[in-house]
């Protein structure tokens, strides 16, 4: 069998780069509220915080859920699955922080397979 010739450095910088290059990809999550379940992609994510960002909604304003059905929305619900979306996009990035940290202080090319 071969012998890894990386440096320890090498390994580290090569985990760095994948987990940065994959972190975006987490960030394609779905999220549950009030029984019904939402797409929270960074796309719709915006979306959402463009129709919280309003004064006021119109009285029939509805959120699509992720089986397409229309589901009526008061601007505080809607303020509601932002957060749950918000908290999920944090968890996710404490996470990734917390993967880099323990890449950064690997002292051995196994310990980056974690």
């Amino acid at each position: 069998m071969a012998e890894n010739q990386r440096s320890l450095e090498d390994c580290k910088a090569a985990s760095l780069a994948a987990e940065n290059f994959n972190f975006k990809n987490r960030f394609d999550f779905d999220v549950v509220y009030a029984g019904a379940t939402y797409q929270a992609d960074p796309e719709s994510y915006t979306e959402i915080l463009a129709a919280v960002a309003q004064t006021e909604l119109p009285a029939d304003f509805y959120w699509v859920d992720k089986d397409n059905n229309k589901v009526v929305f008061t601007k505080q619900q809607l303020q509601e699955l932002a957060n749950v979306i918000f908290l999920k996009r944090l968890s996710l990035f404490k996470e990734h922080q917390e993967r880099k940290e323990t890449m950064r202080n690997a002292t051995t090319i196994e310990a980056l397979f974690f």
